[in-house]
């Protein structure tokens, strides 16, 4: 009897090994098929021939390049698809033209179109119309019909630096812009600042704006002139990318750096040295990093349907894109200033 009950309890014991050894193995299969799933996942993605294009007015601006451009390209790498960065090298409107015809015609999975001017419509819709995914980024684009747009708001910049000049001359005096004159956003930009001065400012007398051509020369030039015509101008606003660096250099070589307050957009490493020699005053600075950023991912989660809002998206003709993302701004005085510059430094 004392045999049998011995005998009972190891056939009970090497039962209980086996099961244990049995969930064991399925464990470990369970593991297994889960790494081999995440290892293909992984491969699939390093594997992609997905392409998403920029396509610029000009791809060798440094603006463009240190910011949307470098953060679209990182985007691409880290969510493992192709990039590309397309256009003519120097600003030619014709060309960006060209340049988004042939990236339709090679069918890529999205394309992100920097809004230089409306002669890009037709083209944009044109992409629109081949079933490419298109979202225009910085300045928008009357008539086109993009996805979506990402950028600045340029009455709202125009907005910030108007009290921020008002701020530096006390309230009073007179001022002038300078900026790319007939371009929208610098017209945006140039209402808000009016607007906001006479609303606010009674005493503040803008003389004028004028046009830098787009070049740092160019805004030297008009500054020269301004201070000419009106010797007891008290500030001067630019907005274009070149306009601070050139109304910089025309007041440091007149010698009235800090009697003639300068604001001004963007914050280019020239832009920043020039706030750290107290030269000018306050930057503007667009968040350009998210036009790259933001439209590569809006582009990818509209492939891949990431965000459904219905049961079929298209179906209803609705889209997981804003229509339009305000990226905001940054505002940039000596406070602050060294972040930015050891930001370029890295």
């Amino acid at each position: 009897m004392r045999k049998e009950k011995a005998l009972r309890s190891v056939m009970a014991m090497l039962l209980a090994l086996c099961l244990c050894l049995a969930a064991l193995a399925g464990c470990e299969q369970k593991g297994g098929d889960a790494q081999d799933a995440s290892d293909k996942k992984t491969e699939e993605k390093a594997d992609s021939n997905e392409e998403y294009d920029l396509v610029s007015v000009q791809t060798t601006m440094p603006l463009f390049m240190d910011h949307e451009y470098k953060a679209f390209e990182a985007w691409g790498k880290a969510r493992g698809v192709k990039t590309s960065i397309v256009g003519p090298t120097e600003w030619d409107v014709a060309e960006q033209v060209t340049s988004l015809e042939q990236v339709i015609a090679s069918k890529p999975a999205g394309i992100l179109c920097n809004g230089s001017d409306p002669q890009i419509a037709v083209a944009v819709n044109s992409a629109v119309k081949a079933g490419i995914p298109i979202i225009t980024f910085d300045g928008e684009v009357p008539g086109a019909e993009p996805l979506g747009h990402i950028g600045s708001d340029w009455y709202e910049v125009g907005v910030a630096q108007a009290r921020s000049m008002a701020e530096l001359i006390g309230e009073k005096g007179e001022v002038a812009m300078i900026g790319v004159v007939g371009l929208q956003n610098q017209s945006q930009g140039f209402q808000g600042f009016t607007d906001t001065m006479e609303k606010e400012y009674p005493d503040i007398k803008i003389v004028g704006t004028f046009t830098d051509n787009a070049t740092v020369e160019g805004a030297a030039e008009a500054t020269n002139n301004i201070m000419s015509a009106y010797p007891d101008i008290a500030g001067i606003a630019g907005f274009a990318s070149v306009s601070g660096p050139g109304i910089g250099q025309a007041v440091k070589e007149a010698d009235k750096v800090g009697k003639i307050k300068i604001t001004c957009v963007d914050g280019q490493p020239e832009h920043l040295d020039l706030v750290k020699s107290d030269v000018i005053s306050k930057l503007i600075v667009q968040k350009r990093e998210l036009f790259g950023w933001l439209g590569g991912q809006y582009l990818y989660d509209y492939v891949h349907n990431n965000i459904p809002l219905t049961k079929d998206d298209k179906q209803a003709g609705v889209t997981c894109i804003p229509r339009n993302t305000n990226t905001g701004y940054i505002e940039v005085t000596k406070d602050n200033v060294d972040l930015f510059i050891e930001n370029y430094d890295k």
